[in-house]
């Protein structure tokens, strides 16, 4: 069971045991990314990395060698409302991880000579990553268009080469806040261990960092569920075509458990019909994946393969006949083979203390729900019916919430005929 407590500073502590178990996971997330980055674009990811170079008073060489000495490993992944540090290793080493994961709250150690470094490697994934050349990067610019989230969560060449110490200190100060940090621990550990972690994070003294409560709440992009089918094909010197189609999701009337349960019918598992239709039975394309992005007030859901320019208005039709064929009707065994996997297959979490860690801090702490154990989210689907799926699909599945991206070989292709394949929606 997911318990709460907290440090004399004020920073929140979650944790859930996990006794049969033969790890731990220490994860601080701050909740900062694209989302809140009206100026400065990319700033959280890079002030992320920095955190590697010096860190509570250590070196990076001495940092690494204090990690590697104890087995332990310590990443960390910058999305675009939040980032994640995390460090694993035995329970033994519980209080020589505490002491790392805590010095995260310290003030920006790192020098202008480690601002000019990362500069130089950050510029180096610009160009081994090009934003422009990856369909769900460059689509973003349509889907969330006039919203700070149209930005790459990398930001831009210009505005990474725009980075001065004093602006990442200053960023250090208003994100790390005790409004917008907490911990969570899960793995094999006892109570003392958590008594030595709110002593070591209480050490920092946060009250001059008063910045404002990060809300997880999208801004409103131009055209959101106004999108009359919206379609636009990029010329790139590829030999397919990379192909993202989405859909605009209003999450005060869609609730998370009825999508991905639709989700999981579509796209995931060996059955599902996406899969089923487009690989198995037509060879149109060779995979199909999907993705949930969810702000706590609106989101997206959308679908991305790769298929040739002699295909591409095959693929886009089956999956819109795919897509209508679910808004009239759920077969019982379409429900049977995804059922299982959110209910009796959520106490699978418990074997693996980073997954845990992950699933109920983004859950519970960066959507807000209210699960205390694995027990209730398996409840919560459950409760999803066939009518709540097919309102859900209705719900989404429409053209003027739709929207497709595609990047690779133009010519022969329009736009206005996937408008109007989109248009059956």
């Amino acid at each position: 069971m997911e318990i709460k407590t907290a440090a004399t500073n004020g920073v929140n502590v979650y944790y859930y045991k996990l006794p049969n178990t033969h790890s731990i996971c220490i994860s601080l997330y701050v909740k900062t990314g694209s989302l809140y980055e009206s100026r400065n674009p990319g700033i959280s990811h890079f002030l992320e990395h920095l955190h590697f170079r010096k860190l509570g008073g250590r070196t990076q060489k001495q940092l690494y060698y204090e990690l590697e000495s104890i087995g332990a490993y310590f990443g960390a992944c910058t999305y675009k409302e939040f980032i994640q540090f995390y460090l694993t290793s035995s329970p033994k080493y519980f209080l020589e991880l505490a002491r790392i994961a805590s010095d995260l709250l310290g003030s920006l150690e790192a020098d202008a000579k480690d601002v000019s470094a990362e500069k130089r490697l950050i510029i180096s994934e610009f160009k081994e990553n090009n934003p422009n050349n990856d369909v769900e990067d460059f689509s973003d610019k349509f889907i969330w268009d006039g919203t700070n989230l149209q930005n790459h969560i990398l930001g831009s060449l210009s505005s990474v080469k725009g980075f001065t110490l004093q602006m990442l200190q200053d960023e250090k100060e208003k994100a790390f806040t005790r409004h917008n940090a907490f911990f969570y621990v899960t793995g094999c550990f006892d109570e003392d261990d958590i008594t030595l972690l709110l002593k070591e994070i209480g050490n920092y003294d946060l009250s001059r960092r008063t910045a404002p409560k990060n809300t997880n709440i999208a801004q409103l992009p131009t055209y959101f569920m106004k999108r009359a089918a919206f379609a636009k094909i990029s010329q790139r010197k590829l030999y397919t075509n990379e192909v993202k189609i989405s859909f605009d999701v209003d999450f005060t009337k869609v609730a998370r458990p009825s999508l991905v349960y639709l989700d999981s019918i579509l796209t995931t598992g060996l059955c599902s019909l996406l899969r089923t239709e487009m690989i198995e039975k037509r060879g149109l394309v060779y995979g199909i994946s999907s993705v949930i992005e969810q702000y706590r007030n609106i989101g997206t859901y959308y679908f991305t393969f790769t298929v040739t320019k002699s295909k591409f208005y095959e693929a886009v039709k089956i999956l819109v006949d795919v897509i209508n064929a679910v808004k009239k009707d759920i077969s019982e065994a379409d429900m049977k083979t995804t059922r299982v996997f959110q209910t009796d297959n959520q106490i699978q979490l418990l074997d693996d203390p980073c997954d845990m860690n992950w699933a109920f801090a983004y859950g519970n702490h960066i959507l807000n729900n209210a699960y205390h154990d694995i027990s209730e989210i398996a409840e919560a689907y459950r409760k999803v019916t066939k009518q709540k799926i097919l309102e859900t699909a209705n719900e989404v599945f429409l053209s003027n919430n739709a929207l497709l991206v595609s990047m690779g070989a133009k010519k022969g292709l329009s736009e206005e005929k996937c408008r109007e394949i989109l248009s059956d929606l």
